[in-house]
């Protein structure tokens, strides 16, 4: 495969993810969440391989933005859908607890930041906040 077959799928993660980014940055809300969903799925079509193509999560990022535009149900599926395929992924752990505080799911939310501060125990910084 040429380098360039190779790299056009990062392109397609990445590109739609800076959009979203700079769409953040001008206060863009809808607009950042919608990048962010479309760079999700281009990550969720790189083909599988160890150590992955695409550096980190994005589910988080866009779980963020997604309570940004106050969608914190949404933002909890993300959530819980990246826990599923990169368990205690602090991150994800970050804002799935706090998406479940702006859902007034205190227990949820407890339970969640628990296991945030046990996934982030060893990390040597203070754990990520959720938005």
């Amino acid at each position: 495969m040429s380098s360039q077959a190779r790299a056009l799928p990062l392109l397609a993660v990445a590109l739609p993810l800076l959009d979203g980014e700079i769409a953040a940055a001008r206060g863009q809300r809808p607009a950042a969440a919608a990048k962010l969903r479309e760079a999700v799925a281009a990550e969720d079509a790189l083909r599988y391989d160890e150590p992955s193509d695409w550096y980190f999560p994005l589910r988080p990022r866009l779980a963020a933005r997604l309570l940004a535009v106050g969608q914190a149900a949404e933002a909890q599926a993300v959530c819980e859908d990246d826990l599923r395929r990169h368990p205690e992924n602090g991150w994800a752990l970050a804002v799935l607890a706090e998406s479940l505080r702006r859902q007034q799911k205190a227990a949820d939310a407890q339970r969640a930041g628990q296991r945030l501060a046990r996934a982030w125990a060893s990390a040597g910084l203070k754990p990520p906040a959720g938005t």
